[in-house]
């Protein structure tokens, strides 16, 4: 699990920075002051890591291999949340909408974005400002598949090792890891709902608190809220909302729902792009 949650950590920085930030509040993580206990026995601390595992909805057990699909951005709504010139609205944004994006995932849940682009920008300007906003889009859309990859594919507490530290807090558990660079703490319910992941890694402090859904196979990520950032006076906000769809038997993605707050100057306010995930091609076990 300690794998898991330095992914989760790598991929909110990675998401979080293919934009630059805006000040706002930070949010801190609640941490609960009933007694608490930590669980010294091996066999208690499996357990509990084997009941939050099998908790889980994981594609990989009902047998997805990997699978590609087409990612289709909204960039009209996303242009009306930025400020933009002449050149933004008239050039750039009808480029932007007639490139096609694309994403392979394997087994572990990793994932890769690819574009193409058909038409030429009509001169180096654009063309600049067009690579700038592709590239900005294909940090996006890795960045929200990794996390929900990262929560779908496999259970988000595959892979536990000796060196996490359980706590009974008596309303729900919480699970820390600590390294040389990392410092991980979890906030897990009774049912086994990750409520809480506050990560500090190569000195960026990130918090994430995900909702789930219950479904028949298990626990499933609607949304997330994320801070970046946390505690100083630069900290950023971002909600990720999903929605799915019955793909061969799967719950994959169809529609994912992005809004971030943006650096005061030319993009005050906040950003808010909608992603429509469509013609999956999916690989089986």
């Amino acid at each position: 699990m300690a794998h898991m949650r330095l992914s989760v950590a790598a991929v909110a920085i990675v998401f979080l920075t293919s934009l630059t930030f805006a000040q706002g509040q930070a949010t801190s993580p609640e941490q609960p002051k009933q007694a608490s206990r930590f669980i010294t026995s091996e066999k208690e601390r499996i357990a509990i890591l084997n009941k939050a595992q099998k908790s889980y909805s994981s594609l990989s057990a009902q047998g997805l291999n990997g699978f590609r699909c087409r990612v289709q951005p909204d960039f009209d709504a996303m242009f009306k949340t930025i400020k933009t010139d002449e050149v933004g609205e008239t050039q750039v944004l009808p480029i932007m909408k007639k490139i096609r994006f694309q994403v392979v995932s394997g087994p572990d849940g990793g994932t890769s974005v690819s574009h193409q682009n058909d038409e030429a920008p009509p001169n180096q300007a654009v063309g600049a400002r067009v690579t700038q906003a592709t590239g900005g889009t294909d940090q996006m859309i890795d960045g929200f598949l990794r996390m929900w990859t990262g929560m779908a594919i496999l259970s988000p507490f595959a892979g536990a090792d000796t060196n996490e530290e359980i706590e009974d807090l008596g309303t729900r558990y919480r699970l820390t890891h600590k390294d040389a660079s990392t410092d991980v703490t979890l906030l897990i319910r009774y049912d086994f709902t990750i409520e809480l992941m506050d990560v500090v890694l190569s000195g960026q402090h990130v918090i994430l608190r995900p909702v789930w859904d219950a479904t028949p196979k298990g626990w499933r990520l609607r949304s997330y809220e994320g801070t970046y950032d946390a505690d100083t006076a630069k900290a950023t906000s971002l909600t990720v909302k999903f929605t799915y769809q019955d793909v061969e038997g799967f719950q994959m993605l169809s529609f994912v729902d992005v809004t971030m707050s943006l650096p005061s100057g030319t993009v005050d306010g906040t950003l808010h792009v909608p992603f429509v995930l469509s013609d999956y091609q999916i690989t089986k076990h």
